[in-house]
């Protein structure tokens, strides 16, 4: 139950599911995630990114449903717990917006995509990577939806952002 053993497993876990053994990593991460709520209490980081795990496993297993709901829950738990700015928070409203776009609620992941843009560049700037991944979803999303001038329009931005900071 040592925090580091449990992110070794964390990291098995991954590769798992990366080659599509989903039940064996659905059986880790659960194991995982019952000794770090044991360990570690409901909301701790570490407890929180296990929930997200698994999310994210029932979704490459084709559970979207399943995934949005759990992503959800910990996206309320990152807000309530470590603040709406907090980098992680931030990802899982992220992923929430993603699947809301697999489920082809474009203007529910707009609204959460745009909430993600603004925040992530309050916290962490304009020029940060997270933030023009976060544009960049947005403006996939924006494609996806037909409204390709703001697609574009936001592109152009993210793509001349990159230049200027990546070269």
């Amino acid at each position: 139950d040592h925090l580091a053993t449990l992110e070794s497993e964390s990291v098995l876990a991954t590769y798992e599911r990366s080659d599509g053994k989903f039940d064996e990593a659905i059986d880790r991460v659960n194991s995982i995630l019952s000794r770090r709520r044991r360990k570690l209490g409901e909301t701790h980081p570490a407890t929180l990114d296990s929930m997200s795990q698994l999310a994210e496993i029932y979704l490459h297993k084709g559970g979207i449903a399943e995934a949005l709901r759990m992503h959800q829950d910990v996206l309320a738990l990152r807000q309530k717990h470590l603040g709406v700015d907090h980098p992680t928070t931030l990802a899982s409203l992220g992923s929430v917006a993603t699947l809301y776009s697999v489920q082809g609620r474009l203007d529910d992941a707009i609204t959460l995509q745009k909430e993600a843009v603004e925040a992530t560049k309050q916290k962490l700037g304009a020029l940060h990577p997270a933030t023009l991944s976060a544009m960049n979803s947005l403006a996939d999303t924006y494609g996806d939806s037909n409204q390709y001038e703001d697609a574009i329009s936001l592109l152009k931005e993210v793509l001349k952002l990159r230049e200027q900071t990546l070269g």
